[in-house]
């Protein structure tokens, strides 16, 4: 404490140096949509950026995506509409150290059912559930039993009676 006349003889210098961190503004992404695909086994889905924008950056300054992600993840393989798809939003990136993606809107897709088919003598057929009219049927036992042969010649009878 200083008091009274010493107030004009006392210089008190401070040589403390103090460090502090200043915190990137975290930004949110909009405008990021996820491409539908059919069921493929996997949980991956590809993104589309090209509309991304970002959310919150403050007036006169100027920031832009530089770094996108090109996939989000379903917390499932499963086929189905209106899939949460999950993206992982710290891997954008933008050209403004002052500024760091940390939030969006997670979009959702379609992953459409994979459809069944076969194709026989050139000719596709989709998996109905029906038998392929205009074919002979056998089952392997049967044929089996008829030939009481090797399976070279099983599969000899198999295509003679579908045709292949």
């Amino acid at each position: 404490t200083v008091n009274g006349n010493d107030i004009e003889c006392n210089v008190y210098v401070d040589s403390t140096t103090y460090q502090g961190s200043i915190t990137p503004k975290s930004l949110s992404v909009t405008g990021v949509t996820a491409e539908a695909r059919q069921y493929d086994g996997t949980t991956s889905v590809n993104l589309n950026t090209t509309a991304a924008a970002l959310t919150g950056v403050l007036a006169g300054e100027t920031v832009e995506i530089t770094e996108t992600p090109t996939t989000g993840t379903l917390a499932a393989a499963a086929a189905g509409e209106g899939k949460q798809v999950t993206v992982k939003w710290s891997d954008f990136k933008v050209d403004n150290p002052n500024y760091e993606v940390g939030t969006g809107v997670d979009p959702s897709v379609t992953v459409a059912k994979r459809t069944l088919g076969f194709t026989l003598n050139d000719q596709e057929f989709a998996y109905t559930g029906s038998p392929v009219t205009g074919y002979k049927t056998a089952t392997l036992a049967t044929v089996a039993a008829t030939y009481n042969a090797d399976l070279a010649s099983v599969i000899t009878e198999i295509n003679t009676l579908t045709s292949w």
